[in-house]
């Protein structure tokens, strides 16, 4: 039988296809993590090429994700749109701009 692979194996598996087939890749460190140690379920795996926007959770042993994640998940495939915008440090209030803007559209 065959060892299932450790989740840092795995990870070093997407960053080695993703460099292998010129991917951009972002790994998070603390995966699903806010900056305060929160845990808020955000894919740990972002990759980006050619226009294609890929998002990778990676299952637990148990083959499934925690409610967090699901709704990470559930939310990115609904995505219509994906915006960029650059914050200028001088105009910090640009930001609440584009957030409210979109509380216009639900």
């Amino acid at each position: 039988m065959q060892r299932r692979p450790s989740l840092a194996e795995l990870e070093r598996h997407i960053g080695n296809l993703a460099q292998t087939f010129g991917w951009r890749h972002h790994h998070a460190c603390c995966t699903g993590r806010t900056r305060d140690g929160y845990p808020d379920g955000f894919p740990g795996e972002t990759l980006l090429r050619d226009g294609v926007l890929v998002f990778v959770s990676i299952a637990s042993t148990s083959g499934s994700l925690t409610e967090p994640e699901s709704r990470w998940i559930e939310e990115l495939r609904r995505v219509r749109c994906v915006e960029t915008h650059i914050l200028d440090r001088d105009n910090p209030g640009s930001v609440a701009r584009v957030l409210m803007a979109g509380e216009e559209e639900t």
